[in-house]
């Protein structure tokens, strides 16, 4: 019996560690509720019913690759609590982007009646007192031509499948939130 609960307590505390630590970690970088729900779903309900077979045939005498595959499964699943937290800090972060970006967008006009045109490099308006969100210090967010120009960022940059977008049009003067955290206010 040892052998099948050892890695279900060890899946169980993991998946309490993961919850607390893993998604101020990850976020910004990586879906953390695309995995959870994912692993929860394609890798944990299969191990699961796999891990349950090898337990229902005794010639098999199997105790601790099941307990294993218990593990794994009680850990993806834990994972799920953490999806909340991971949603928050998602939000909390693209609602910084946007303030921030708002704040850009008087400057840019400021620079254009000097300049007669946009800036081509956003670094020309931004000081060394401003204080970049995180998800606009690891991309490219302004994209500008002598008329007009846009700001954007994607919320997981390096998973693009999945990724939100949220952009601002200067023509429209509108925000375009192509994303699961919607419109942020």
């Amino acid at each position: 019996m040892k052998q099948i609960f050892l890695p279900i307590i060890i899946g169980l505390v993991a998946g309490v560690i993961s919850v607390l630590a893993v998604p101020v970690l990850i976020v910004g970088r990586l879906p953390f509720g695309d995995i959870a729900l994912l692993g929860s779903i394609y890798i944990a309900a299969p191990v699961t019913i796999l891990s349950v077979l090898m337990l229902a045939i005794p010639r098999l005498k199997l105790r601790l690759l099941p307990g294993i595959g218990f593990g794994v499964s009680i850990y993806l699943v834990a994972l799920m609590l953490g999806v909340t937290q991971a949603d928050g800090l998602k939000r909390s972060h693209c609602r910084d982007a946007k303030l921030f970006c708002e704040t850009l967008i008087p400057r840019l006009e400021e620079y254009k009646l000097k300049h007669g045109a946009y800036p081509e490099k956003i670094v020309e308006v931004i000081t060394s007192k401003d204080k970049m969100p995180m998800y606009l210090r690891r991309q490219a967010f302004y994209y500008a031509n002598s008329n007009s120009f846009s700001l954007d960022w994607q919320d997981s940059p390096g998973i693009p499948y999945c990724s939100g977008i949220a952009t601002y049009y200067h023509d429209s003067t509108n925000w375009d939130f192509c994303a699961d955290w919607g419109g942020i206010k």
